[in-house]
């Protein structure tokens, strides 16, 4: 439930700053006259999310559509590869907004992330699940603290490693020998949610979550 709230709280604050941003960089009215259409409170993903959009060897620009259909013009476009934050889902359109403030719809297939080892949450409820890897390397499920685990207020650290170059991986559950959910770079920071046995419960930049030792953080 705590997780849920904090959750809320945020996509409410990512909202609240989107017209400011939207205005003050593009037009909501497409190219063809069209308006832009803002999603229906059931559209919207319980945890907004980041996520790389996919490029292709022919395709530069993705165009940013006034609603989730074609035929209505656009409102701009993205350069591939891009990252946008993920706010809403309707008929295989996500709406989502820009690092620099645009907002609007695009085929979902254009977003690119395992969809097999995926969970996604509409319309709100008491689970936090946004967009991140369920099963690891070794094919074990993703395990979260227990609520009494987590930390009354989150907290920010950078990763540390031996070595300049190297990263940590993001382990399924509290302990080693399970696989990894991906890699995490050194110097990164990430959002430390909760402990175990020595290790922290992570929360990266691009939404993934994972375990790993305590010793390798700062």
């Amino acid at each position: 439930m705590k997780r849920f709230f904090a959750a809320l709280l945020c996509a409410i604050l990512v909202l609240s700053l989107i017209p400011a941003f939207a205005a003050a960089d593009y037009s909501t009215t497409s190219n063809r006259g069209v308006e832009l259409e803002t999603p229906a409170a059931e559209d919207f993903f319980q945890t907004p999310f980041w996520c790389r959009l996919f490029r292709s060897d022919y395709i530069k620009g993705l165009y940013i559509m006034p609603k989730p259909e074609t035929g209505n013009g656009h409102l701009g476009s993205v350069t591939l590869p891009g990252r946008v934050y993920v706010l809403a889902e309707k008929d295989g359109f996500y709406f989502f907004v820009t690092a620099n403030g645009k907002m609007g719809w695009a085929w979902n297939e254009w977003f690119d992330f395992d969809r097999d080892n995926t969970s996604l949450v509409k319309g709100g409820g008491e689970d936090d699940t946004p967009l991140y890897p369920t099963r690891s390397t070794s094919g074990s499920k993703l395990v979260f603290p227990n609520d009494d685990e987590y930390y009354d207020e989150a907290g920010t650290m950078t990763v540390k490693t031996k070595t300049k170059c190297g990263g940590i991986y993001l382990m399924p559950k509290p302990e080693n020998g399970h696989g990894n959910l991906g890699t995490v770079a050194c110097d990164e920071e990430v959002e430390v949610l909760a402990e175990r046995d020595g290790y922290y419960f992570l929360h990266t930049a691009d939404g993934r979550y994972g375990w790993n030792g305590t010793e390798w953080l700062k």
